[in-house]
């Protein structure tokens, strides 16, 4: 009878710690908000698990691969040679990512130590710093882990670590899904985007095409556009954008740019090549890896739906490459409207293909282009057609004496054939 009394009160207080633990878990993560960050928020919801009983630290391991987990959030001792942002290793991630993805666990610490043979730089600190058991919990979004979280106690009390404790790492779990999920998912596909941009400019997966731009007075081809095609595909503005939402768009801009500059030299003399940056681009020096393997004049084409910081910094670049000149892109359809071309006085300006449609059609569509003309010829400033289609378009734009125009009319972009020398250029065909 006194076994079955202790055994009563044994689950008693069993009972009583773990409505302790819960109200605990309660009331700390009520206190959790998302951060700018999710480093931040990561640190917020690390420093309220270390506030409840015999939780001695606290850490957040955001899984990016089966291979890398990343350190995002720390709260205690610093025992680990961990860096927050850095990669870790350890023999243990599969088995760790494995037990963890089946729910919340606890392990004494000399468990894991022999799981790594041995040669742990993760346990053994840990066992020195007088750490006695460790607990796991996954964090799942959507019903994936995205992370986990990762505590450790110092306290020997084994029955404290019994079975019914992981209900209070399933909370934690819980709790860090909400309120770090959303930002682990993005950060995640971030750094996939990430990768897979930074395989197009390692491997080179790209490759450039050149649509001719024509004198419309004489048909006679007097420039080209480099644009660029990926290998798998993708739509080029998708790919730049991407590209630029990872830190990565002036690289890519810049390994494009230079592609096209070095195949131009296969084009017909006399002409020119223009190619597209973004101001940030232009600014960070990519025009310097263009004049010279292009071997003919160079424009660089500022798309308007692009914002520009500093106009003052544009200008110094453009300067400090003699020769080269600049064109705004997509006038009359973008960000800054006719701002970029007062404030940047560019030598060329291409006239929106959604203004060039069906303007032999349009008579507000011919007043906006008269008006554009009568402007540039004020300013000393080129206009270019862009879009043109058919050869009414064709015949409109020359009666408005625009001078030069591109489109599927006069070519699309191809890539210059293998072999193919400079020669001079002729005149494009009227039909």
């Amino acid at each position: 009878m006194r076994r079955n009394i202790s055994r009563e009160r044994q689950l008693e207080a069993a009972l009583d710690r773990l409505r302790s633990d819960r109200d605990s878990v309660v009331r700390e993560m009520g206190e959790v908000r998302t951060g700018a960050t999710i480093e931040a928020t990561a640190d917020a919801f690390c420093r309220a698990v270390t506030r409840i009983a015999d939780l001695d630290v606290a850490r957040v391991l955001l899984v990016e691969s089966e291979e890398q987990v990343v350190p995002l959030g720390v709260k205690g001792p610093v025992y680990l040679d961990w860096e927050i942002g850095v990669p870790i290793e350890s023999d243990l991630l599969p088995l760790m990512l494995d037990r963890t993805r089946d729910g919340p666990w606890w392990v004494p610490l000399t468990e894991l130590l022999a799981a790594e043979g041995g040669r742990s730089r993760l346990i053994r600190p840990m066992l020195d710093a007088g750490f006695v058991s460790a607990g796991f919990a996954p964090v799942l979004r959507a019903g994936r882990l995205v992370a986990f979280l990762v505590v450790a106690s110092r306290t020997r009390d084994d029955a404290r670590w019994s079975e019914a404790r992981t209900t209070v790492l399933e909370e934690l779990g819980s709790f860090a899904g909400q309120v770090l999920g959303d930002q682990a998912n993005h950060r995640s596909e971030r750094r996939q985007r990430r990768d897979r941009i930074r395989a197009v400019i390692d491997g080179g997966r790209f490759h450039p095409v050149y649509q001719p731009v024509v004198d419309l007075a004489t048909g006679e081809v007097a420039g080209y556009e480099a644009l660029t095609r990926f290998d798998d595909g993708r739509r080029p503005d998708v790919v730049f954008g991407d590209a630029h939402e990872v830190g990565l768009g002036v690289e890519l801009e810049t390994a494009c740019a230079s592609a096209a500059a070095r195949g131009s030299t296969a084009l017909p003399a006399g002409t020119w090549l223009a190619v597209n940056l973004s101001p940030v681009s232009l600014i960070a020096g990519a025009a310097s890896e263009l004049v010279m393997p292009a071997g003919r004049p160079v424009v660089v084409e500022i798309t308007e739906h692009v914002e520009v910081e500093s106009y003052a910094a544009v200008r110094a670049a453009v300067r400090a490459r003699p020769g080269m000149r600049l064109s705004v892109d997509d006038a009359g359809a973008g960000f800054a409207s006719l701002r970029h071309i007062l404030e940047l006085r560019p030598d060329f300006v291409k006239l929106d293909i959604a203004l060039v449609r069906h303007i032999d059609t349009d008579p507000a569509r011919q007043a906006l282009a008269a008006g554009l003309r009568h402007f540039a010829h004020q300013t000393g400033t080129i206009l270019i057609a862009e879009g043109v289609e058919t050869p009414t378009e064709r015949d409109v734009l020359r009666h408005l004496r625009i001078p030069f125009a591109q489109g599927y009319l006069f070519g699309h972009p191809q890539p210059v054939p293998p072999g193919d020398g400079p020669e001079p250029a002729g005149p494009v065909a009227d039909g």
